[in-house]
């Protein structure tokens, strides 16, 4: 006797392809744009961290891909948890918004304890209250 299953549709992934996610980030067109956007979904990162990067943070969270790292160095996101790793390319205004969280250019973006590391460092270099 012989059973026939009968087919299972092939459900289309949920969840967004890291390109595409990236391309919209992309499309803001202006760093301080993404800046808004990431405030705005609750992201918080660590400068000069390429796995706790506000970018990389915000693509795990997006695409549920752990372990993703941005590298300014060579500009590609890349996932080490991948074999061989996977790279992407980032854009350049994508490259520009992580120089300048790097550069803390955006402490609301920051944990926390970043946050007040940064004040300090502020009001060190400047005099002025962060």
């Amino acid at each position: 006797m012989s059973l026939t299953l009968p087919e299972t549709p092939t459900q289309p992934s949920t969840t967004p392809d890291v390109a595409d996610v990236l391309a919209e980030l992309e499309s803001l067109g202006d760093p301080d744009l993404i800046a808004e956007a990431l405030t705005a979904e609750g992201v918080l990162g660590t400068p000069c961290n390429a796995g706790m990067c506000a970018v990389a943070i915000y693509l795990q969270r997006e695409t549920g891909i752990d372990d993703l790292n941005v590298g300014t160095f060579d500009a590609t996101l890349w996932c080490s948890a991948a074999e061989p790793d996977k790279h992407w390319p980032l854009g350049p205004v994508v490259q520009e918004f992580i120089a300048r969280f790097d550069s803390g250019s955006y402490p609301d973006l920051l944990w926390p304890t970043e946050r007040a590391i940064w004040a300090a460092e502020w009001q060190a270099k400047t005099g002025l209250d962060a």
